[in-house]
């Protein structure tokens, strides 16, 4: 396997987490999560390019 495949693997498995996370989070638009959780999701969104999808 290539060092190109790992990461397109590794990029997928990050946009299935986003996504996971995104379904999970009850107040997306609040700047702190009000229950257990992170909105570390808004942060990774922001460092990968829109391309990456």
């Amino acid at each position: 396997m290539t060092s190109l495949n790992l990461i397109k693997e590794d990029m997928n498995r990050i946009i299935n987490a986003i996504a996971r996370a995104k379904k999970l989070d009850s107040n997306p638009s609040e700047r702190w999560p009000t229950s257990v959780g992170t909105h570390i999701y808004k942060l990774i969104e922001r460092i990968i390019p829109k391309s990456g999808n």
